[in-house]
């Protein structure tokens, strides 16, 4: 019984101490892991004002970030839309899944978003990019569709 006491807490101290790693500055997001991709890129569509230079680092596809690839203002226009629609009070990653025929390159992560009142489950797919993930496609229909 203790051990297993202990070894939960020290499950919960260690998954406590990564949640606080911050991208910032040239650092690539390349090495994150999906769950921390996803934490960085909702805590920079929160933040005042919109950190959209990380989310661009954070979303793309196998070929890269949309930062490095895309026109500066197709880049911010798209990074605000999502901000607006996924500005939250709390979220949670509820669970990791395979995506079908592409579990070699991407993973699936279900997000329950809260805003207010309202609570959504929004699916992240997010594709292996180098040596990490990138946020490649939000399921933000899940909230679109209710306003």
């Amino acid at each position: 019984m203790k051990r297993t006491l202990t070894l939960m807490l020290a499950t919960v101290v260690l998954t406590a101490c990564v949640k606080e790693q911050v991208v910032s500055g040239g650092r690539s997001a390349a090495n994150l892991g999906p769950s921390m991709v996803v934490e960085q890129f909702m805590r920079a569509l929160n933040s005042e004002p919109k950190d959209v230079v990380l989310m661009a680092r954070l979303f793309g596809t196998k070929e890269g970030p949309i930062g490095d690839r895309d026109p500066k203002v197709q880049v911010e226009q798209r990074m605000f839309a999502i901000a607006a629609v996924l500005r939250h009070d709390d979220y949670e990653i509820l669970r990791e899944q395979q995506v079908p025929g592409r579990s070699e390159d991407a993973t699936q992560l279900l997000v329950r978003v809260k805003a207010g009142e309202k609570s959504n489950n929004v699916p992240f797919t997010l594709v292996r990019y180098k040596d990490g993930w990138l946020v490649e496609q939000i399921g933000i229909d899940v909230i679109t569709n209710q306003r």
